[in-house]
């Protein structure tokens, strides 16, 4: 899939998830300000900060060299995440929504997997904070599970997957 051919649409929510383009790195800094700004108050201010620290260029550089998803409700950006793929499973980071419990989330996902699929893939991938109780059971709820722990970066970050 060459940049900016992937779209899926969620006809439950009415959810567009596609392929970021340049032009969208505004709105996806502002995204993934919002949501890990929510992140950072559940869990460990460590697993936020990267996030927040990014800039319009550095998402600008990942649109260009990594595959961003946005989602979008009535033409209005409201989720983001990266997927990257890597050896048997494609790694999702940098997931953010403007609004929890409404099907963005879910969306995103179900999108990211699809996509991960096109690419070859044979799952997904991803980390977060055990603290965060409500991300992990979000991500469990899902198909995720949790494969390990580690304190590498100052905080307990586990690894969950989801097999195809």
């Amino acid at each position: 899939c060459t940049k900016g051919c992937f779209s899926h649409f969620n006809a439950m929510s009415g959810i567009v998830i596609r392929q970021a383009l340049l032009e969208d790195a505004s709105a996806i800094y502002h995204i993934i300000q919002s949501g890990f700004a929510r992140y950072q108050r559940i869990a460990c201010p460590a697993a936020a900060a990267p996030a927040l620290s990014e800039t319009i260029a550095d998402i600008q550089k990942a649109i260009r060299e990594s595959y961003v998803l946005l989602a979008e409700k009535n033409s209005v950006p409201c989720g983001t995440l990266r997927v990257t793929p890597t050896e048997g499973l494609s790694y999702i980071s940098r997931f953010a929504v403007l609004r929890q419990g409404i099907g963005i989330g879910g969306a995103l996902l179900s999108a990211a997997a699809e996509f991960a699929i096109m690419q070859g893939a044979n799952g997904l991938a991803l980390h977060t904070d055990a603290h965060a109780v409500e991300t992990l059971t979000f991500y469990q709820n899902a198909g995720f599970s949790v494969v390990s722990a580690s304190t590498d970066r100052g905080y307990t970050r586990l690894y969950l997957e989801k097999i195809f």
